[in-house]
């Protein structure tokens, strides 16, 4: 407050002892300037949004620095000190874009040195200033060569709601903006030919809704190269009826409704009364009007600190004033004036205190009835509606034929609303429609009509009120925002998604600077996913709501999605503090329902991971803390799924009685009485894996039996997204390889035949395998041949399932050895040795040893019999010591003693140890006393007449 605003003509009309006393306290007061503000301090804070690394400087309203200076994969930055948590936090920062960040505390004038070490040439960074409020961004991002930037990335030309971008130059700001912040302000008001309409929401009954004709769509931000946000648009070819299944098991939050409030307490003070107060020069009442006019200078001047001293002085002074209701009243509206820059409910109790005064006192003062709807539309604004609609009501019964009625009329039907009386709220918006005062108040109470079925949710009713509004003033569609927002709102939760997802594009196209943005982009984003758009179009639509809308609480929800998704990409560390971020979001957020939100987005985010049996640790603590839950269904469906991944993780690799002890712990809580399919089978095939194979057989025929009955049904679709639901022909083959591991071969052979429908490569590999084993044990060598020669037909050369097709080789290789068919078994072989020789992995320890022995087993057939000794050699140095191998040793040793090499026998069957192979170990001793004593004796015997008969 500065002194120059009394200059010394107006000191000097206070005259008096008194008046100068009073004229003196308030200079004193207008004199008193702010305390030195404490020095600024800048802070900054550090994240990875999407493919985003984003960098927020806070601290000073004007922002002088250097533009980013780059040298290679370095970016540095000079900036005004900042404080030592940031500097901590970005020393030991990592990310793939940025893998590095130091900062020089010791740079020049005692500014900081940023350094980035970027990991790529294509890495660039992006600053900008916002002014609302104020802050300084860094955004480096990867760009693609060649390809245009789509406008729902970071970087697309888009105006941030109530924030102006600039970019500086040195220590010279440049007075430009991104293309995207010069945008058109549209008259909100329309001229409509013979009448008058007033719109709700701001001036008087002189003013007119803004022209439909040749109305820019486009007013605020918008992306030049897409005006119509095509980018969210989805076709009918594109939607997958599997996702919007699948959504039936995400959780979405009820945004709050976009009202069509009655904001006549605004529009009131926006025409106050003009006070004013004549000089009075009796005696007996001159320094009481010296001193009210005094009051009046400072109220005009909006010296709101000096007023309300000057006024509680004037007050003690003066209890009985002349001037009680002028003073009053501009007391009153200074405290409106507070309260409206504020928000601080000290001032609407005061100024709401001194208009009930009023009211009361001066019942028939010009501005009674003023003061009366004042009081009472400051009571609904705040939701009072038993306040209000007693005020309302009052000012009826004095005011019938006021021109204020039909907005009295309304402002009684929102109170009916507040109060849950929905019928008579109708009843009062169809009164104004079909009687109203001023005609154009119709237009109003009908867009008001759909909010109060909205509010009921009560969604077919609203969307067909709205469309009729709509219909019969479609020029107003631009003016009330509530319509298109609700009416979408309202096809999102009938779950029609299409006819939703276009009418939030078109509110977004109509108001881009409307406050509900970030709700109407993030229910785009959920609206995409839902229709099976590509998780890119699905993340740009959340970016956009995050950083057009960053004061939304939707958008909130937005950058609690973008985390959630991206925990898989996480390392612990990072992943940690995402958790906190989300959990900072739903503490602070008041949309409803949001903790079990967070609950099963987090779990969402850890079942993407892998991490299902941390997803489902942290669904059971919530759903325990919380037994009320409204979304038991959701969260029951989540936990069943993350039981049912936790089960196929165990069985996929092979920790079968992991898989056992785990459904043990569920069988008779979450499991019993579930109707899934997908446990059981993953529980027979844990049996199948354990060497159970009649245990498992059982359970796959009560489960074949449960599946059949669901073919060609709706359940079956829904449970197919739902469950990891075995086809009929995948339960059919497991029932062939548990049958035929019992050597039930005709059984093995129906459920072979049964199987009609398609499968994977993997399982048709294991069925001709099954097929093959099958023909063999009945004596049907010639089929199985044939079957395993067509599958390496069909999968010999395709890399994906070579693994796979080691173990019908080494069959197929068998087979041929024992058919005599030697260059067939030598090209399989060689098929799974260079495979080895390519991929070590690829070759099991099991499948390589059987290599070594068919191959030994082939030379030796072949009649290279120190080539298979050779063979056996490798396979024994290899496996000898881990493996029950003693029969491959003694036939190695065998050959050896059959070829007169006596002591390489001997010393090949020296590697029977201890009671291993016990049996082959007392043939090999057998072997060599014989052919010792041979040794001793057959001379002897040789010499002796008749000893061919001896012999």
């Amino acid at each position: 407050m500065k002194v120059a605003n009394i200059d010394a003509k107006q000191l000097r009309s206070f005259k008096g002892v008194r008046g100068l006393t009073l004229a003196a306290t308030a200079w004193v007061l207008l004199t008193l300037g702010p305390a030195r503000a404490l020095a600024q301090i800048i802070s900054g804070h550090i994240s990875t949004i999407g493919n985003t690394v984003h960098l927020e400087f806070h601290g000073r309203q004007e922002w002088i620095y250097n533009s980013p200076k780059r040298h290679g994969n370095v970016v540095t930055v000079t900036l005004p000190a900042f404080s030592k948590a940031t500097v901590a936090q970005l020393d030991s920062w990592h990310s793939q874009l940025v893998p590095k960040i130091s900062v020089n505390t010791n740079g020049p004038d005692g500014k900081y040195v940023i350094s980035f070490y970027v990991s790529k040439p294509n890495v660039e960074v992006f600053d900008y200033l916002t002014d609302d409020p104020s802050s300084l961004i860094f955004d480096f991002f990867k760009t693609t060569p060649k390809k245009k930037v789509v406008s729902s990335s970071l970087h697309s030309r888009a105006r941030f709601k109530g924030k102006r971008l600039a970019r500086w130059r040195g220590k010279h700001r440049i007075n430009r903006a991104p293309a995207s912040t010069e945008f058109i302000h549209v008259n909100p008001y329309l001229k409509i030919p013979n009448r008058q309409v007033f719109v709700a929401g701001g001036g008087s009954e002189n003013q007119a809704a803004a022209a439909a004709a040749n109305i820019r769509f486009e007013q605020g931000a918008f992306d030049g190269a897409d005006p119509k946000y095509n980018r969210f648009r989805i076709k009918n070819y594109q939607i997958k009826q599997n996702s919007i299944i699948a959504a039936k098991q995400n959780i979405y939050i009820h945004f709050p409704m976009l009202a069509l409030r009655l904001n006549r307490f605004n529009e009131l003070m926006k025409t106050p009364p003009i006070y004013e107060i004549k000089p009075d020069d009796n005696l007996s009442i001159a320094e009481q009007n010296k001193d009210a006019r005094f009051l009046l200078f400072l109220f005009k001047e909006k010296h709101w600190g000096a007023f309300f001293k000057t006024y509680a002085y004037f007050e003690k002074k003066y209890p009985n004033s002349k001037y009680d209701q002028i003073v009053k009243n501009m007391a009153a509206e200074a405290d409106v004036r507070l309260y409206q820059s504020s928000g601080n409910p000290v001032y609407r109790r005061a100024f709401q205190s001194l208009y009930t005064y009023l009211v009361a006192k001066y019942p028939k003062s010009v501005l009674a009835q003023r003061n009366l709807l004042l009081l009472a539309y400051s009571h609904l604004d705040e939701n009072d509606a038993i306040g209000a609609l007693r005020l309302l009501m009052l000012e009826q019964k004095k005011y019938p034929n006021s021109r204020e009625s039909d907005y009295v009329k309304m402002g009684i039907a929102e109170c009916d609303l507040l109060m849950a009386e929905p019928k008579k709220a109708l009843a009062m918006y169809n009164e104004v429609v079909n009687h109203p005062k001023i005609k154009t108040s119709a237009v109003q109470a009908l867009y008001r009509i759909g909010d109060v079925y909205f509010h009921e949710r009560q969604y077919a009713k609203a969307i067909l009120a709205y469309k009729k509004a709509q219909k019969m003033y479609p020029a107003f569609n631009i003016v009330y925002p509530n319509a298109q927002y609700n009416e979408s709102e309202a096809e999102f939760w009938l779950h029609h998604y299409k006819r939703s997802l276009n009418g939030f594009i078109t509110f977004i196209r109509i108001y881009p600077n409307q406050a509900y943005g970030g709700y109407a982009l993030t229910r785009i984003g959920e609206l995409l996913e839902i229709l099976g758009a590509s998780k890119k179009r699905v993340t740009g639509a959340y970016l956009e709501a995050y950083f057009r809308y960053p004061n939304c609480p939707g958008s909130e929800v937005a950058r609690v999605r973008m985390l959630s998704e991206d925990l898989k990409n996480m390392a612990p560390r990072e992943r940690k503090l995402a958790f906190k971020e989300i959990r900072e979001i739903a503490k602070r957020s008041k949309l409803p329902h949001i903790e079990e939100f967070r609950a099963l987005v987090e779990a969402a985010g850890l079942t993407s991971a892998g991490l299902y049996r941390n997803s489902l640790h942290l669904l059971l603590n919530y759903y325990q803390s919380h037994p009320d839950t409204a979304r038991l269904n959701v969260f029951r469906g989540r936990i069943l799924r993350d039981i049912s991944d936790v089960l196929q993780q165990d069985i996929q690799q092979h920790k079968f009685m992991n898989a056992l002890k785990f459904y043990g712990k569920y069988a008779g809580t979450w499991l019993k009485h579930s109707g899934r399919i997908d446990t059981a089978f993953f529980q027979a095939e844990a049996f199948e894996q354990a060497g159970v194979p009649a245990e498992a057989e059982l359970k796959y025929k009560q489960i074949l039996a449960k599946r059949l009955a669901l073919v060609g049904t709706k359940e079956e679709k829904e449970r197919e997204v739902y469950e990891h639901l075995p086809s009929v022909a995948e339960i059919d083959l497991r029932l062939a390889a548990v049958t035929a591991d019992q050597r039930h071969y005709h059984q093995a052979i129906h459920y072979l035949k049964q199987i009609h429908s398609r499968l994977s490569p993997a399982e048709e590999i294991e069925r001709v395998q099954i097929g093959a084993t099958v023909a063999e044990k009945t004596g049907d060598t010639k089929e199985a041949i044939e079957n395993l020669e067509k599958l390496e037909s069909v999968y010999a050369n395709d890399k994906n399932q070579s693994r796979r097709m080691v173990g019908p080789s080494l069959q197929l290789a068998r087979l041929y050895i024992e058919e005599r068919n030697f260059a067939g078994a030598d090209a399989s072989l060689k098929r799974i040795e260079a495979l080895r020789t390519t991929d070590r992995k690829a070759v099991t320890n099991d499948e390589w040893a059987q290599d070594l022995t068919l191959r030994g087993n082939l030379l030796l057939a072949e009649g290279r019999k120190l080539g298979a000794v050779e063979a056996y050699q490798k396979l024994l140095a290899r496996y000898g010591s881990s493996r029950p191998l003693a029969s491959i040793r003694y036939k190695a040793g065998r050959i050896l003693y059959e070829e007169g090499d006596l002591q390489g026998a001997e010393k090949m069957w020296t590697g029977f140890k201890g009671e291993t192979g016990g049996f082959y170990k007392r043939l090999a001793e057998e072997k060599i006393q014989e052919a010792k004593w041979n040794n001793k004796y057959g001379r002897y015997i040789d010499s002796i007449p008749n000893t061919e008969a001896v012999k």
